[in-house]
């Protein structure tokens, strides 16, 4: 027998942490891949080295991607199956899910709409968002069959379509440009974008093109920029940074959870739980999501129903918090006298 006699010391360790989302990590569907299943890639050599395997339009996409001021770190290319794109998508996310930023190859609106419809069935379960590319001439006009109208007026707010009227990997570069940086600490206009050129617009075409909710690369004040940075029904970044606190909630709860040996139904770890979301949430004010002081409140053990008690469930913990938002206009009146 050696000291354990006097001093036996066991540690458990509480260090299981479940797998975040990727909240800047994108996903290209690719036309041409002949991959059996999604693949991925850390750098723009890597997809070059593959190019047999990932086909032109991912390395036409990659180069934007990764071709920004500050390069994302990881790219997801699926490939198109050939059956349906919505196949494909299902098997890509039942064998990588580690991404959050959807764009395609295609600009067939048939195809956009198919994907489009198949990211916001996914807003529960698994939310992503889409970034389609379109360059019909009618998102400019006052019609309402282009690609922008028709995702707007199903209200599909899980999808932000970009107009550009030439090749440009607009949807590659603004990926690239914004997914590296952390969710609430951006938002989606007045970026520019290493190797896109602008478009120009009459002011008829850009006010239809707003209407539609679409975004576009222009030139203002003799800077290339995007412009609007919405989805069909939102803002991206207020889109982005609900789902990752919804995400950090979840996952910050869940390591509690399952890392602590009993969670009594008593009022002390009631109180626990409350912490728990309270930190997320003051997380998300620090990260820019959010502002001022949210609020967590959650009913006390004596007064959940039997019922609930038995399922082991706890009913109506709730918070309330005020969105960072962002500025993109500012409005000025000034009154000058001699």
């Amino acid at each position: 027998m050696g000291l354990e006699q006097i001093v036996d010391v066991k540690i458990t360790r509480q260090t299981v942490v479940p797998t975040r989302v990727g909240f800047g990590t994108c996903a290209y569907l690719s036309a041409l891949a002949t991959l059996t299943g999604p693949a991925e890639y850390f750098k723009l050599s890597e997809v070059e080295a593959a190019s047999d395997d990932v086909g032109a339009d991912s390395i036409a996409f990659a180069t934007a991607y990764f071709g920004q001021e500050i390069a994302p770190t990881k790219l997801v290319i699926i490939p198109d199956s050939g059956d349906t794109i919505t196949a494909s998508l299902n098997a890509a996310v039942d064998a990588n899910n580690e991404w959050y930023a959807l764009a395609c190859a295609t600009d067939a609106a048939a195809d956009l709409q198919e994907i489009a419809g198949w990211v916001q069935g996914k807003s529960n379960e698994n939310p992503k968002l889409f970034f389609a590319k379109t360059s019909d001439g009618a998102v400019l006009t006052a019609e309402t069959t282009d690609p922008a109208s028709v995702i707007k007026a199903a209200g599909q707010d899980r999808t932000a379509v970009f107009y550009k009227a030439n090749t440009d990997e607009v949807v590659g570069a603004i990926l690239g440009r914004v997914l590296p940086l952390d969710p609430g600490s951006v938002q989606w206009a007045f970026k520019s974008l290493a190797s896109v050129t602008a478009d120009d617009f009459s002011g008829s075409e850009l006010s239809n093109a707003f209407s539609k909710n679409a975004n576009v690369y222009q030139s203002i004040g003799g800077i290339s920029m995007t412009n609007q940075g919405k989805t069909a029904g939102e803002w991206i970044d207020v889109m982005r940074g609900i789902d990752w606190l919804k995400a950090t909630i979840t996952t910050n709860l869940f390591t509690y959870m399952i890392n602590e040996p009993k969670v009594s139904y008593t009022d002390k770890y009631i109180g626990v739980i409350k912490s728990n979301v309270l930190e997320s949430l003051n997380e998300a004010v620090a990260q820019g999501v959010l502002q001022g002081q949210p609020v967590v409140t959650a009913p006390s053990a004596a007064s959940v129903s039997a019922s609930d008690k038995a399922a082991r469930i706890l009913p109506d913990v709730k918070f309330t918090g005020v969105l960072a938002g962002a500025i993109i206009k500012v409005e000025i009146e000034g009154t000058v006298t001699l």
